[in-house]
C-alpha cells in the first residue's frame, strides 16, 4: 500500500515521540513481517482511555499483542500522522484501530469491533 510508505516518510521527518514510535513499529513490522496495529486516540478522549485500560492493556499483559507491532498515535500531538491515517480510513472519530499487514504489499484492516475478541479476530485474519 503506497500510502503507508508515505506515512513512513512523513514520520521520519518529525521529531516527536509518537513519530519515533511509529517509525520503530513500522521498521519492526517490515523486518519481522508482522502486522502493525495503529491506535488513534487523544488524551481528552474518555472512550480512548477505556479502550486502553479495558482492552489493550489486558491484551498486552496476556500476550495477545505479541504478534503485532503496536503504536499509539495521539491526534493532537501528531496531527500530520493522524490526518493521514484518517484520510486512509475515511473515518475521523477516535478511538480508531487500524491493522496493516504486508504480504506482497501492505493491506489495511479497519478494526470496528473494539473488543479483545474483535481485535484478536482481525489479527488472525491478517495473518492468513
Amino acid at each position: 500500500m503506497r500510502t503507508l510508505a508515505l506515512l513512513v516518510v512523513m514520520f521520519f521527518t518529525g521529531s516527536s515521540f509518537a513519530q519515533e514510535s511509529y517509525a520503530t513499529a513500522y521498521a519492526e513490522a517490515e523486518q519481522k513481517r508482522r502486522p502493525m496495529l495503529i491506535v488513534l486516540g487523544a488524551k481528552w478522549c474518555q472512550p480512548c482511555k477505556r479502550l486502553k485500560e479495558s482492552v489493550l492493556d489486558p491484551m498486552r499483559r496476556d500476550g495477545s499483542l505479541e504478534s503485532v507491532s503496536l503504536v499509539y498515535i495521539d491526534v493532537d500531538d501528531d496531527e500530520r500522522i493522524a490526518r493521514e491515517v484518517i484520510r486512509q480510513t475515511g473515518r475521523s472519530t477516535v478511538p480508531q484501530i487500524v491493522l496493516y499487514h504486508r504480504s506482497d504489499e501492505w493491506k489495511r484492516y479497519n478494526v470496528l469491533e473494539r473488543t479483545v475478541d474483535g481485535i484478536r479476530s482481525r489479527i488472525r485474519e491478517s495473518l492468513r
